[in-house]
């Protein structure tokens, strides 16, 4: 039905008292070479529209707090002989803006205050910290890696420890090294215990089958999450709310992400798991207007794409081509601009839609990327639909042997066996996906070759 957009793990806290950073994208470097599709018609045009909206809730006042504080800062920096340390701060509020917008040119500013930042001083000073969540916000792992390493360098009193484990923790699990991750941020939570990191350790209990353990950390992260802000606290019902969704419970789902909608109103990200929940339910009508809500504000790929699969269940089949074709141009520019960051969500356009050829490429770069448990499940899609089934098979007999225990890792296996005339194999895993998540199952008609 609806492809998953929200991949939970790719947040991670960086300070104490910050909500963790939103999944996006990061601008190429000179000379790099980004994968682009191809859209047939030239210079795209399309009949539907949608119209912008004045939106107000609590997102929008942070919104507007925030853009006061940037005219601020950078008027004060034009306005006299700036340092390093006032473009770190521009750096920082358009960081955080783009959490609330999913906006690319943020995320742009964002890096472009931090690199005016760093010519504004040498080492060991420098925003490294912020740098260093930038970077995991747009994927860039390996520049991660380099910030730590700038940081351990510092003085013990210019670093900041829960920060740099924190990010240790999400590279270990971008690096595919899930155990290692799940022990970290254990420590940390044991330690210095926080609403967000208690709600990373649930969602990798949960990704790992341990939903008992999940349960427990959801419920202990609601309760830190009383003292925090009220992003944070959204955050956390978010959360939870995706543990049912994933699990089949629509209802509970919905109630939970009705309470964050409640706490910190008008944030996409949110309101995107509502309309998810209405299309799973059969309102359809209440899916497509939230959606299309939500694209007035956010037109992303795969919001397009959700937008296009509600028509398609609703059966107002004329309206679907249009939208298909805004969510490739959509896909079409990320990949252009912020290919990294922008694999996984174009992947899962173009392994139901597009090029397979297109598809196998970006899954391999997304795998190159971040090694995960569901990067290799892409992978192991890819290959089926490119008709590569021993190719396939190999690979998923190697991902079944992470720790990973998903409905998606068991609703591929089943495909896979299937394909290869392993009745008994598919058969064990199409019984444990069913037990994860009934009827998932139905949502995968089009892996197939082709």
């Amino acid at each position: 039905m609806l492809n998953r957009f929200f991949w939970v793990f790719v947040f991670f806290t960086i300070s104490a008292c910050a909500a963790p950073p939103p999944d996006n994208p990061h601008t190429p470097t000179p000379g790099e070479e980004s994968p682009t599709p191809s859209i047939d018609e030239p210079g795209l045009t399309v009949e539907f529209q949608i119209e912008p909206k004045d939106h107000y809730g609590q997102a929008r006042q942070w919104l507007d707090h925030l853009d006061a504080s940037i005219k601020f800062l950078e008027q004060r920096v034009e306005d006299q002989t700036s340092t390093w340390l006032d473009h770190a701060d521009i750096a920082r509020a358009y960081l955080t803006r783009a959490r609330l917008t999913a906006d690319w040119q943020d995320y742009r500013k964002s890096q472009r205050a931090l690199e005016r930042s760093f010519e504004l001083t040498s080492p060991p000073a420098g925003p490294l910290l912020t740098r260093l969540r930038f970077h995991g916000a747009v994927h860039l792992f390996d520049r991660m890696t380099e910030d730590l390493q700038a940081l351990e360098q510092r003085p013990i009193t210019g670093q900041n420890p829960l920060a740099m484990e924190s990010a240790r923790a999400e590279l270990d699990l971008q690096r595919g090294r899930t155990e290692e991750a799940m022990r970290r941020l254990s420590e940390l939570v044991e330690k210095q215990p926080s609403a967000t990191l208690a709600s990373r350790l649930a969602n990798l209990e949960f990704k790992t089958g341990n939903h008992a353990a999940a349960s427990e950390l959801y419920e202990r992260s609601r309760t830190l999450a009383l003292t925090e802000n009220d992003l944070t606290r959204a955050w956390v019902e978010l959360q939870e709310g995706i543990f049912d969704l994933e699990r089949g419970r629509l209802d509970d789902a919905l109630k939970k992400f009705q309470r964050a909608d409640a706490i910190f109103s008008g944030w996409y990200l949110i309101e995107e798991h509502i309309a998810e929940v209405y299309a799973r339910q059969g309102h359809f009508d209440r899916a497509i207007d939230l959606y299309r809500d939500i694209l007035s504000r956010v037109p992303a790929g795969e919001f397009y794409d959700a937008l296009a699969d509600t028509l398609e269940d609703a059966g107002r089949d004329d309206e679907v081509e249009a939208v298909r074709k805004l969510a490739l141009a959509a896909f079409e520019n990320d990949l252009n601009a912020f290919p990294e960051a922008a694999y996984a969500h174009a992947l899962e356009h173009f392994l139901i839609h597009g090029s397979t050829h297109f598809a196998l490429e970006l899954a391999q770069k997304n795998l190159e990327n971040r090694p995960t448990p569901d990067a290799h499940l892409k992978w192991v899609q890819a290959l089926v639909i490119n008709g590569r089934l021993e190719d396939a098979h190999r690979e998923i007999v190697a991902t079944l042997q992470s720790t990973w225990d998903s409905a998606e890792l068991h609703v591929t296996a089943t495909v896979v066996f299937e394909l290869t005339d392993n009745d008994a194999l598919a058969a064990t895993h199409r019984a444990r996906a069913e037990a994860l998540w009934p009827d998932f199952i139905d949502e995968f008609d089009w892996l197939a070759p082709r």
